[in-house]
């Protein structure tokens, strides 16, 4: 299978070297695919010219986007084999949004927590976030150590965290991720900034406690390797439910109440189901069941036509003609260099026409 993969484009590399969670994704996924023999082509700009060419450079199965910004260009395209997974704050917008733009949402392949709303038009497929056991199993805890990770922004809560943790000399907080620096309120918290991605792990794979408090993240990733490791998860009521209530704990006031064994049941937990074997597994039934559903349906369309015209002598017309004949859906831009009017030529073969008046002489 050839597939194409579109990251966020947001300048955060694949594999990321730091923070971000979405590149994360985007590169396990491709590393599992790969694994298993399939040719896998990753796309990680927001640019709808080098897209384009990227879409054009070979005749994919599956395109799998992981953004929402190249719904707009795959919907203006005419794209047909592409798949979407959100991973937007706004997800439950963004899902409305692609159903306006294509009428419907077959191909959303969004995250088990979002689909479980059934007022959402989320389609058949869902799809979880992992973690790496080889690199997140547990080890030996740091007594009262807690951690959170992400941007430092009002949706993630790190400052009720540092409000709970400062006055708590037997406990410590680390912030990692960017923009964190006006958290240094106290000796027992640590502001760690945009740390190499061994560095992340370490500090995941010995803290005693995990917060995430977030709102409206859906299977947030750090959440799923925080519960590999064994940490006690510290959760928003909305985040426990990507992991379970089984093995989170949501009353953030009460943390330290919560029971002894918490960590060891969620390294259990995502030992049996969140290692990304197991995500890919299933991601790659979902791309097996959407390409029988679209088996025999025509592929993107790889062809387009300029047409640059000057007098109406009945060659532009041989010209659509001929090419009409092959490609009767494509794209033909027409324009006239100042010359004739051709917009009767442009509306009898589906032109879209501009007539210029300047000749550029080309």
């Amino acid at each position: 299978m050839k597939i194409l993969i579109a990251g966020p484009g947001c300048g955060v590399p694949i594999p990321p070297k730091g923070w971000g969670g979405i590149e994360k994704v985007v590169w396990k996924h491709m590393d599992y695919l790969r694994s298993r023999g399939h040719e896998v082509t990753i796309y990680n700009e927001r640019n709808p010219d080098s897209f384009n060419t990227a879409l054009r450079s070979d005749k994919f199965d599956i395109v799998h986007v992981h953004e929402d910004w190249a719904l707009n260009h795959l919907k203006a395209i005419k794209y047909p084999n592409f798949v979407y997974t959100s991973h937007s704050g706004g997800w439950a917008f963004c899902l409305w949004y692609m159903k306006g733009l294509f009428d419907s949402v077959p191909y959303s392949i969004p995250f088990k927590q979002m689909a479980a709303h059934p007022e959402l038009p989320c389609g058949k497929y869902s799809i979880t976030n992992g973690a790496d056991h080889k690199v997140f199993y547990p080890e030996t805890k740091v007594k009262g150590k807690c951690v959170a990770i992400g941007l430092n922004d009002a949706r993630k809560k790190f400052q009720l965290i540092v409000d709970l943790i400062k006055g708590k000399p037997n406990y410590t907080a680390l912030f990692i991720g960017p923009n964190c620096e006006t958290l240094k309120q106290a000796d027992n918290i640590s502001v760690l900034g945009n740390l190499p991605e061994e560095e992340v792990a370490a500090n995941i794979r010995d803290a005693e406690y995990f917060f995430h408090l977030a709102e409206a993240e859906a299977d947030a990733l750090a959440v799923r390797e925080a519960a590999m490791a064994g940490c006690k998860l510290i959760l928003s009521s909305y985040c426990s439910q990507s992991v379970g209530e089984d093995v989170s704990w949501t009353d953030v006031q009460n943390f330290e109440q919560c029971p002894d064994n918490l960590g060891e049941l969620a390294a259990q937990k995502a030992l049996a189901e969140f290692t990304w074997d197991k995500i890919g597994d299933d991601l790659l039934g979902i791309y097996n069941e959407i390409l029988k559903e679209i088996k025999g349906k025509s592929y993107p369309r790889r062809i387009g036509a300029y047409l640059q015209v000057y007098k109406n002598d009945g060659k532009a017309e041989c010209t659509l003609k001929s090419f009409r004949k092959f490609y009767p859906d494509s794209p033909i831009y027409l324009v006239s260099d100042a010359g004739d009017d051709f917009s009767e030529l442009a509306n009898k073969y589906n032109c879209q026409y501009e007539h210029s008046g300047y000749n550029t002489g080309v």
